[in-house]
C-alpha cells in the first residue's frame, strides 16, 4: 500500500466514526429527553399519591410504572453503547492493520551495530569510538554489583559479630548472677544469622 491509499483509508475511517458518533449522540439526546419526561411523570404521580389515604400502595404502583417506562430506554442506551464499542474496536483493528501495512512497505532496518573491543588501558579515551561506551558501562555495572555484594557480605558479618557479642554479654550476666547466688533471670536469646540476606 502506498502512502496516499493509507491517508484515504484514514480519512474514510474518520468520516465513518464521526457519522456514527453523531447518530449515537442524537440517540442519547432523545433517550435523555424521554427519561426526563418519565421522571417528571413519576414526580407528579408521587405528589398525587401524597394526597391519597393509601400512600404506600400508590407509591409502589408509581415506582413500578417508572421502572416499566425506563426499561426500554435503558435497553436502547445499552444497544447504542455496544454499537459504539464495536465501532471503536473496528477502528482500532483497522488502524493496526494500516500501521502493519505501512511497516511492511518500509525498507528493512540495518543490521544491529557490532560491539567493538574495549581499548587497552594505555589508549586515550578520545581515540575510542562511541560504540565502545556501552561495553564500558557494562563493565562498570558489573563492578558496582560486585561492590554491592561485598558490602552486603560485610554488613552480614557485622550483624553476626554483634549477635555473638550480645550472646557473650548475656552469658556473662548469667554467670555473674549465679556467682552472687541469685537465681538467673531468663534473658532473651539472640539468633545468629547464618548468612547474608539476599
Amino acid at each position: 500500500m502506498n502512502r496516499s491509499v493509507l491517508l484515504q483509508l484514514a480519512a474514510l475511517l474518520a468520516v465513518t466514526a464521526a457519522s456514527g458518533a453523531i447518530a449515537d449522540d442524537d440517540g442519547r439526546a432523545r433517550i435523555a429527553e424521554e427519561r426526563s419526561v418519565v421522571k417528571e411523570r413519576h414526580a407528579a404521580a408521587v405528589r398525587e399519591c401524597a394526597q391519597r389515604f393509601a400512600v404506600t400502595a400508590c407509591m409502589d404502583e408509581a415506582k413500578a410504572r417508572k421502572r416499566t417506562e425506563l426499561a426500554p430506554l435503558r435497553d436502547r442506551e445499552l444497544r447504542i453503547d455496544e454499537a459504539e464499542r464495536q465501532r471503536r474496536a473496528q477502528q482500532r483493528r483497522e488502524a493496526i492493520a494500516a500501521k502493519q501495512a505501512a511497516a511492511a512497505t518500509r525498507p528493512p532496518a540495518g543490521s544491529a551495530p557490532t560491539l567493538l573491543p574495549i581499548p587497552a588501558p594505555g589508549v586515550a579515551a578520545s581515540a575510542a569510538p562511541h560504540a565502545e561506551r556501552p561495553q564500558v558501562k557494562l563493565r562498570d555495572h558489573a563492578a558496582a554489583q560486585a561492590a554491592a555484594a561485598a558490602e552486603r557480605a560485610r554488613a552480614a558479618e557485622r550483624r553476626r559479630e554483634e549477635a555473638r557479642q550480645t550472646q557473650a554479654r548475656i552469658a556473662r550476666r548469667l554467670a555473674e548472677q549465679a556467682a552472687r547466688g541469685k537465681k538467673p533471670q531468663a534473658l532473651p536469646t539472640v539468633q545468629v544469622p547464618a548468612s547474608a540476606p539476599r
